[in-house]
């Protein structure tokens, strides 16, 4: 195993760089980067320089590289680490779309591009529940759980005392763990391989899993076991159980594939712009879908005054309620995936856009109504970007003259610390009240 290497997102680098850094031939590289352009993980920049257009890790050619993302200046591995965190809660708790899926979260197809995903579910579900178990109800004369008054009085004689029938013998369900059947010497099998794949690839220098092992023989993952896995699919009622089987189903299909076979590995994502607005939406307790409702919808009417009112209307990006002390606010925010910049020749494109702004501004007065039934007499309206460090910096404004002679306010710029946002998201918990205010009031 080669790495881990560290390349930054969007930063060029030339093919005689990476020919270098990786230790592969000209033609070796030129595979993988016909590979990593097909998939739109890189672009190329004239005829030498090559930019990655994604953020993760990639695995190919027994080497391993994590591509960090744009605003940070030194990566280390605690930072890495967080990162692959992130992506990793990420890709469970949110609704992937298709354009995520193939980098990012668990697919159906054969292609092995997406494994790592896969090996760090299994080795997750397992650290968490254990061995798969199929639980069978069984009865037990005299036990300890709720007795079965059916079979108890079936099958067992009863005493007749002072009027009342007495049963000396009694039956009770119960539930027997069979962790010995075929599906769990499968899932071993498969817990094993995937166990052996991280350390030999040294995704676990990433994926920070002890080793797995077992003393049982290894099993042949055949299509006789995907007839087994099947069947007990159809028996299944357990939650978990069902998505560990679907996911052995997937596991063995792409092992025993032999199509589709990439020369990659993935486990990231092309858009990790998506990725901070989704973890801004959940710590900042976005509040739009509830909100939107109040938000008028366009009125189409005919020149004859018949009116149709449309289904769809403004959907602001964030936008969340407080109160400290007697003052109410609304926060109407925006994360943007911005470096930002005020230099005269980078701010254009390192900023947001023209319309980002607008935006702002309409949504700020689409809610105006909604502001004041809710006596909501403070409003924030504000760009949120990423920063490293953990000090929240107010690092600029952006505005336009009309807008603030109609008394809209100008729209703020938060640096937030990334890391303090993605420890938030990791643990399942939002910014509280008095740190909303003082970061978007106070500062």
């Amino acid at each position: 195993m080669l790495g881990p290497f560290f390349l930054k997102e969007l930063v060029p680098y030339s093919k005689e760089y990476l020919e270098t850094t990786f230790k592969l031939s000209k033609f070796k590289l030129s595979e993988l980067l016909d590979d990593l352009l097909e998939r739109k993980i890189i672009k190329k920049i004239g005829k030498d320089l090559i930019v990655f257009r994604y953020v993760g890790l990639l695995e190919f050619s027994s080497s391993i590289l994590f591509v960090y993302p744009k605003y940070i200046q030194r990566i280390d591995l605690n930072k890495s680490l967080q990162l692959i965190r992130v992506l990793s809660v990420y890709s469970k708790r949110e609704n992937l779309d298709y354009t995520e899926l193939d980098t990012l979260g668990i697919s159906t197809s054969n292609n092995d591009m997406n494994l790592i995903p896969l090996v760090d579910f299994f080795h997750k579900d397992y650290f968490e529940n254990g061995l798969f178990s199929s639980q069978k109800q069984i009865y037990k004369l005299n036990g300890h759980n709720e007795i079965d008054w059916d079979k108890t009085i079936d099958e067992t004689y009863a005493y007749k005392f002072n009027e009342n029938l007495v049963y000396l013998n009694y039956f009770t369900k119960e539930f027997a763990s069979n962790e010995l059947n075929i599906i769990t010497l499968v899932h071993k099998q498969i817990l094993r391989l995937c166990s052996n794949y991280l350390q030999k690839s040294g995704l676990s220098y990433f994926l920070e899993y002890e080793p797995i092992s077992f003393i049982d023989e290894e099993i042949d993952l055949n299509s006789n076991i995907i007839f087994l896995l099947n069947q007990e699919l159809k028996v299944q009622y357990n939650d978990r159980n069902i998505i560990l089987i679907l996911n052995m189903i997937n596991f063995i299909n792409r092992n025993n594939s032999n199509s589709s076979k990439s020369s990659i590995r993935v486990f990231g994502t092309r858009y990790f712009h998506i990725v901070w607005e989704k973890i801004c939406s959940y710590v900042f307790s976005n509040n739009v879908s509830l909100i939107q409702k109040e938000i008028d919808k366009p009125i189409w009417e005919d020149k004859y005054g018949n009116k149709l009112t449309s289904k769809r209307t403004l959907t602001p990006d964030i936008v969340t309620d407080f109160a400290m002390g007697d003052e109410r606010y609304l926060a109407i925010l925006d994360a943007k995936y911005y470096n930002l910049s005020f230099e005269k020749s980078k701010f254009e494109d390192k900023n947001p856009k023209l319309e980002d702004v607008t935006k702002q501004y309409l949504y700020e007065m689409a809610l105006k109504n909604y502001s004041i039934s809710k006596d909501l007499s403070n409003k924030i309206n504000a760009f949120l970007v990423p920063k490293e460090g953990q000090e929240f910096v107010l690092s600029g404004k952006v505005s336009l003259g009309f807008m603030r002679e109609l008394g809209i306010n100008d729209i703020d710029i938060h640096s937030i610390p990334a890391e303090y946002i993605y420890n938030l998201y990791i643990s399942n918990k939002k910014i509280s009240t008095a740190d909303m205010y003082d970061i978007l009031v106070q500062r």
